[in-house]
C-alpha cells in the first residue's frame, strides 16, 4: 500500500493547492536557480535606462546646486524666525 504524505517531499515546497489533498507539488522550489538571472537582467536593464538620460553639464549642475544652498539658507532663517516668534508667543502665554 501505498504511503500517504500531507506534506511535500524534501526540497520541495508545497503549495496551497496540493497541501491537505495527498497529492505533491508539481513543481520544485526554483527560487534559488532563477535568482542570478532575475538579478543580472535587472542589473542589465538599470545600465540601459542609465544610458538614456541626460545629464545635465558642469555649468548647469554648479547653477542649480547654488540655487539649492541658497533657497535653504532663506527657508532655514524663515522657520528659525517663526520658531522663534512662536515659543516667545507661548512663553508668555504660560506665565
Amino acid at each position: 500500500m501505498r504511503e500517504i504524505r500531507p506534506v511535500a517531499l524534501i526540497g520541495r515546497a508545497a503549495d496551497s493547492k496540493s497541501v491537505g489533498w495527498r497529492f505533491e507539488s508539481s513543481q520544485a522550489c526554483l527560487t534559488g536557480i532563477f535568482m542570478k538571472d532575475k538579478i543580472k537582467n535587472y542589473l542589465l536593464e538599470v545600465r540601459a535606462e542609465l544610458k538614456k538620460v541626460t545629464w545635465p553639464d558642469k555649468k548647469t549642475l554648479r547653477l542649480s546646486t547654488v540655487v539649492i544652498v541658497f533657497l535653504m539658507v532663506i527657508m532655514a532663517l524663515y522657520f528659525g524666525i517663526i520658531d522663534l516668534i512662536f515659543s516667545k508667543v507661548i512663553s508668555l502665554i504660560i506665565r
